[in-house]
């Protein structure tokens, strides 16, 4: 049966920061897409940079207005925020719904001091048991999506093995908090097609953060 998911042990786990992670990286994406559209000269290197930098901002912003968390570090590329007892990381890993979780890894440097070291793994294995899930205190929310679809899927992730320069090189367990579905995903692609382009003038005052256009999310995995 090694087709069937691993149970939603780290969702559970989490609690209501869950739905809290999700919704923030909606709004993240968005922020960016609307960044990349308006800007001149914008493309997909200043679209992750853009990703990564509104997370950090987004996630304070949570730390803030609740004890769901709070802000560990905040220097790059090892911003991290603690929930729950345990130390978390936020990694853009894929592009897409249906990248492989499996081989989607994180590409900053740094993410290695996420591994968990007791779990010393021959290779990648999502089939860590409760008991050892319950012991690993390092958690990577890694999230897929791109500037025509934005946000696309959110997981969940325990790094196990060695790490090489510094980068993660394979997922102990990996559990999907949310995806994205087919005509969620569709909407979101047709309304980035028929965007208007911006206008040559890039000195328009910017978008206030905290008016935000509604929209709707896929059932959860």
């Amino acid at each position: 049966m090694d087709d069937l998911p691993p149970p939603p042990f780290l969702t559970s786990a989490i609690g209501e920061l869950g739905p809290v992670l999700v919704d923030t990286l909606d709004r993240v994406y968005r922020d960016a897409c609307d960044a990349r559209a308006q800007f001149a000269g914008a493309n997909e290197i200043t679209f992750g940079t853009d990703i990564y930098q509104f997370a950090k901002y987004e996630l304070g912003e949570v730390a803030e207005r609740t004890e769901l968390l709070t802000i560990l570090k905040e220097e790059e590329p090892k911003f991290r925020f603690g929930a729950g007892g345990r130390i978390f990381a936020c990694h853009k890993v894929g592009t897409r719904a249906d990248d492989d979780i499996r081989t989607s890894l994180p590409r900053a440097r740094g993410a290695a001091s996420m591994v968990e070291e007791q779990l010393v793994l021959p290779g990648v294995r999502l089939d860590l048991d409760p008991k050892a899930l319950s012991s690993a205190t390092h958690v990577v929310v890694a999230h897929m999506g791109n500037h025509e679809e934005g946000l696309c899927a959110v997981y969940l992730c325990v790094a196990g093995g060695d790490a090489e320069d510094e980068k993660i090189r394979g997922w102990a367990h990996a559990e999907c908090l949310w995806k994205r579905d087919a005509q969620a995903l569709a909407m979101a692609a047709a309304k980035h097609s028929a965007r208007v382009a911006p206008e040559p003038e890039a000195d328009a005052e910017p978008r206030r953060r905290h008016v935000r256009k509604e929209s709707g999310r896929g059932e959860t995995a």
